[in-house]
This record gives C-alpha cells, structure tokens and sequence, in this order.
C-alpha cells in the first residue's frame, strides 16, 4: 500500500483519569471572582472519566 500522507511520531498524551474537584457556578460569578485564580473551598469530588453519571446529574463544571 503506497501512503500519500506525510507519516508523523504521535504526540504525547497525559491521562487525566482520578479525583476531579468541580463547582457549579449557579449564579454566574466564576468569572467575576476570578475562580481560575483561586479555586472555591468545598468542590464536589467527582472520579473522571465519570462513568454511570447521566447528563441531567452531570450539571457541574471544571473551574
């Protein structure tokens, strides 16, 4: 078989699997207090990748 694409090494990949800390942002401030600077106290500690979770239980974000 004659390949007529470039061949490339494959890149470096990081398993991001384990204990997530995630907070629902329910009135829209994450922004405003900057939460990417400083995480909020008390997250919710959720295993990823999250298996059994249905997208209506899944209603929190990564800050």
């Amino acid at each position: 078989m004659i390949r007529t694409f470039q061949q490339h090494r494959l890149r470096k990949s990081q398993q991001l699997d384990g204990l997530w800390d995630f907070v629902f942002d329910k009135n829209n401030v994450g922004l405003s207090e900057k939460w990417s600077t400083h995480f909020p106290s008390n997250p919710d500690r959720i295993p990823v990748p999250a298996v059994g979770i249905t997208s209506s239980e899944n209603t929190t974000t990564k800050a």
